[in-house]
């Protein structure tokens, strides 16, 4: 009853708070990153003098900033399958999800194993 033009109107605030959740998410990342290594002598200091965690400290670091790391791969990874699916999406308006599919399996090389 509403399709045409009104379509695209009403998603387009939708991908606008994704885009701006996606650069809110990445930002607190980047922000955790550097202030795990602009404070990284005194993250040591305060699990060695003031938690006990003197042999730990170095691990307990180094796993903050592979978390950190983890979740921010995460996010670039997000980043890139969703402008590469909106750009064939976009180019190949006509077809539906399966059919796109098809088409790029059926560009790539086969060789058929012999039993």
């Amino acid at each position: 009853m509403f399709a045409g033009k009104n379509d695209k109107n009403m998603n387009s605030p939708r991908r606008n708070n994704k885009v701006v959740l996606f650069c809110i998410a990445t930002a607190i990342v980047l922000l955790v990153i550097y202030l795990i290594f602009r404070f990284d002598y005194g993250i040591r200091e305060l699990l060695n003098t003031h938690m006990g965690l003197a042999s730990r400290a170095g691990t307990i670091v180094g796993v903050l900033r592979l978390v950190s790391f983890a979740i921010l791969a995460y996010l670039m990874v997000r980043a890139l399958n969703a402008l590469i699916f909106g750009l064939v999406f976009r180019f190949r308006r006509g077809f539906e999800a399966p059919t796109l599919f098809g088409i790029s399996f059926r560009s790539l090389p086969l060789r058929r194993c012999s039993s």
